[in-house]
């Protein structure tokens, strides 16, 4: 029996292993090339079909040689939930694929993907990425995986206006910087809660920082310049005099009016100080997704957006989009997950000490909720590791 489940985890973490580095370096990298510089394409979605295919049949084989199986209940509710709105995307099938507009059948497959198989595949990671976090081999392939995507951004960027910019605009109209962004913070999250000393630590943020700045994800890096700000902060106090000196300095060599109308215009910094397309269109974006509530408020409509305006990409982008995709009753689901493992996680934060899996729960958990509350929509499916790698935490813990 012992060998039996050794096979079968090491089955499983090297399809765990390798969805992430695929999902962090492989993918966003292969991508940009594809979109922006012509470059072969890859359909990375039918690798994850398989990743997702092989996991169902090792997990049914698992279960049916267990004779006893215990399952801590907030997985339990989260699988519960996964299942629900896988559900809920296959019912709703026969009504979408009927609907007279242009690939439709292609923008099902899209949705399917992110929703159902990426969602499974992340939930499924939080229960060995934890294990991963404590093995020197694991954070040398992390830290090549990262030097080679830094090398990327930074290679193809230029200087425009004085600013340095990455050259993200797209042959055929795509733009994939937020899945270049949040892969990149993955992988960087993963990288900087693996270091040992502030210093370390420091110099892997501030690098990171720049990146997203050039990855051009507004949401993503103010996401990741707070919770990297609090992660210094719990690993060591003295950070705050550090940046508190740092800002003085700054305040005291630079003219900050002038710094502030010299990038006035720029992407990164207009929502903070000005008038923004992209926040407005998301404004009038919300408007018709809540109007869209509001008519399907119990059941939902999947698709909805996609069926009112014939092409992808109008949903909610934040928590509500949930609500209007699935129904009610899994947006009620998913707040109780999220108010359930987030107050184990800040119990978890004030009464352990530091350690590479809890710092990384952390770092990475509050960036994607960040992100899930007010910029991400339900096609965000990295909260679904928190929701696996929580219990897995408190259940190591107690042994």
């Amino acid at each position: 029996m012992k060998d039996d489940h050794s096979i079968y985890n090491l089955f499983t973490s090297r399809i765990v292993l390798a969805f992430l580095l695929i999902e962090s370096t492989f993918k966003p990298i292969l991508k940009y090339f594809e979109w922006h510089h012509g470059g072969v394409r890859i359909n990375i979605s039918i690798i994850y079909a398989v990743f997702f295919l092989l996991l169902i049949g090792i997990l049914i084989v698992r279960l049916s040689v267990w004779k006893k199986f215990k399952m801590h209940k907030d997985i339990f509710l989260a699988a519960s939930l996964l299942f629900l709105i896988a559900v809920i995307v296959i019912a709703s099938y026969p009504s979408i694929v009927s609907a007279n507009i242009h690939r439709i059948q292609e923008y099902y497959l899209f949705y399917f993907s992110s929703t159902i198989i990426r969602s499974f595949l992340y939930f499924f990671s939080g229960f060995y990425l934890l294990q991963f976090l404590e093995k020197k081999r694991f954070v040398r392939l992390i830290l090549i995986s990262w030097g080679v995507y830094t090398a990327v951004i930074f290679a193809f960027s230029v200087m425009k206006g004085g600013i340095l910019d990455a050259t993200l605009f797209a042959l055929n109209g795509n733009h994939n910087y937020l899945m270049m962004a949040d892969a990149y913070a993955l992988l960087s999250i993963i990288l900087i809660v693996s270091q040992v000393t502030l210093s370390r630590k420091s110099i892997f943020i501030l690098i990171s920082i720049l990146a997203l700045f050039l990855l051009k994800s507004r949401a993503s890096m103010y996401a990741f310049v707070f919770v990297s700000f609090a992660t210094l902060v719990r690993f060591d106090k003295r950070f705050i005099w550090g940046v508190c000196i740092a800002l003085l300095l700054g305040l005291w060599q630079l003219d900050v009016l002038e710094s502030i109308r010299s990038v006035a215009n720029h992407r990164m910094f207009r929502v903070l100080i000005g008038e923004d397309n992209s926040a407005t269109m998301r404004s009038d974006i919300m408007s018709i997704g809540l109007e869209g509530i509001k008519q399907h408020w119990f059941l939902g409509q999947f698709m909805g957006d996609v069926l009112q305006k014939e092409k992808t990409g109008n949903y909610i982008h934040n928590i509500l989009s949930y609500w209007r995709q699935f129904g009610l009753i899994p947006f009620v689901l998913l707040v109780y997950l999220i108010f359930k493992n987030y107050t184990n996680l800040i119990y978890a934060v004030l009464t352990h000490g530091w350690n590479p899996r809890l710092d990384f729960i952390f770092f990475y958990g509050f960036y994607v909720l960040a992100l899930v509350l007010f910029a991400r929509s339900f096609m965000y499916p990295s909260i679904w590791i928190i929701f696996s790698a929580v219990p897995v935490y408190f259940n190591t813990q107690r042994k």
